[in-house]
């Protein structure tokens, strides 16, 4: 029975001894909600002017894609327009967004890349591959109308607070 008591008070100073180390070692870190909001913001307006640039680029581009694939058998007239960088965001920058901004982001994401594997892999006539390309746009129309919801809108360049 010694050993057993022995080997208990061992363990019970040994854990209080590395939680002092860590509490007087270790700088505190601070709540996810503490983070900056310049930095949030930046990164919304950043979502925000992508997906804009993004759904210009295809309104503009719509009424070409099809026909100069249909004409030179490339694909790249269908992939270019659909460039983005969300894909590539990081954990990191999609952490500071809330949930409902996270979400809104990776729905926009996942239909805009569904159009991209479409295209990039379709074996459809240039008919079929039109109509396929208006659903699509649908789709990414409304994933993007609820993503302007959720991050808001890009804003105009605005004069960085002073430090």
């Amino acid at each position: 029975m010694p050993r057993a008591r022995k080997a208990a008070a061992s363990r019970t100073s040994s854990r209080s001894n590395s939680s002092r180390g860590r509490k007087a070692g270790a700088r505190a870190r601070k709540p996810s909600c503490a983070r900056p909001q310049p930095e949030r913001e930046r990164v919304r307006n950043l979502v925000a002017l992508d997906a804009a640039a993004l759904m210009s680029r295809i309104a503009a581009r719509a009424g070409e894609m099809v026909g100069l694939f249909s004409l030179h058998r490339d694909r790249e007239p269908l992939l270019t327009p659909l460039r983005s960088r969300l894909p590539e965001m990081s954990f990191r920058e999609l952490s500071l967004l809330s949930a409902r901004e996270q979400s809104a982001v990776s729905l926009f994401v996942e239909e805009l890349e569904a159009l991209r594997w479409y295209f990039r892999y379709t074996a459809d006539m240039p008919s079929t591959a039109e109509q396929r390309f208006r659903q699509h746009r649908r789709g990414l129309e409304a994933c993007y109308e609820r993503l302007v919801a959720a991050v808001g809108a890009p804003r105009a360049d605005e004069p960085e607070p002073s430090r």
